[in-house]
């Protein structure tokens, strides 16, 4: 699914004393999302976030295109530093997987134009927005919608990922599926680091990891992950041993096809001693006996 098109402007020319904006529309077959431009000589913050949101439910002179704001409406919004939260009404929820993304992209990229907001958060109701995992998303910036290169996303994709987290008692490590919509530009083995660091969706697991690790570097090659973390990872959430946190990666990223061993470096240094039952200098194999 393209996040992305061409802008159309008619031909028009840039009328003087104005700015040149582009506003974003999904098209009707819910496969692109393409910018139109728009001029105006606002300078006002508030009343040209008010004019933004009232192009954004017209309906485009490009009959290809839609209505951004389609079947539900923008109730409130409120402004904090450079950060914009829209309250939208309940009928938002209905939308498909994929008429959200667009429609939640094509929000961010258009109301980011304005040079007071940076950051746009979206409300339900009194409720935050939340990912296909039920996570929060949280602000969101223009950047978020792009790849790291500057060039728009391709494609967002929806996949199927099978995750080890250690059980309640910390004995051992269970299988979970979590579907996730994500940016086909990220690799699958890192969209499954990420997916761990996130934690279980339920009490009935534990965390695999500390939160606060960051991914330095996911890459495979000859069938071997390389995943390269942050010291963070090295203390383990409470109640989960190093063998858990450890095989829940190892396991969660061997599930893939291509993914034979997993190389585990710290700070993109694998001569690591935390435990004399684990050599960080090898890669490790799947462990079907922690599996419960």
């Amino acid at each position: 699914m393209v996040l992305a098109g061409c802008g159309t402007n008619g031909g028009a020319k840039h009328p003087e004393g104005t700015t040149e904006y582009k506003i974003f529309h999904p098209d009707r077959d819910l496969n692109k999302m393409v910018d139109v431009v728009w001029y105006s000589a606002e300078k006002d913050t508030d009343q040209l976030i008010e004019d933004m949101i009232e192009e954004l439910k017209k309906a485009p002179e490009d009959v290809k295109l839609r209505e951004t704001i389609l079947g539900f409406d923008v109730v409130d919004y409120s402004m904090e530093g450079n950060a914009l939260t829209l309250t939208l009404s309940e009928e938002y929820l209905k939308l498909d997987m994929y008429a959200e993304i667009l429609t939640r992209a094509a929000l961010v990229r258009t109301l980011c134009q304005i040079e007071d907001v940076q950051l746009v958060a979206i409300k339900v109701g009194d409720m935050e927005l939340t990912d296909s995992t039920g996570m929060p998303i949280g602000f969101m910036s223009a950047e978020e919608f792009l790849d790291n290169k500057g060039k728009e996303i391709n494609s967002m994709e929806m996949v199927q990922l099978a995750l080890y987290f250690p059980i309640a008692d910390g004995t051992g490590i269970s299988r979970v599926t979590r579907k996730v919509v994500y940016n086909s530009n990220i690799s699958t083995e890192k969209l499954v680091v990420e997916q761990l660091i996130k934690g279980p969706l339920n009490d009935k697991m534990l965390p695999a990891l500390n939160p606060e690790t960051k991914i330095i570097n996911v890459t495979t090659k000859d069938g071997v992950c390389y995943v390269s973390l942050s010291a963070e990872f090295l203390t383990f959430p409470e109640n989960v041993s190093m063998e858990c946190s450890i095989y829940s990666v190892v396991d969660s990223l061997t599930n893939l096809r291509g993914v034979n061993k997993v190389q585990i470096n710290i700070d993109n240094d694998q001569n690591i001693l935390v435990d004399e039952k684990f050599n960080f200098d090898d890669p490790f194999e799947r462990n079907l006996e922690i599996i419960q």
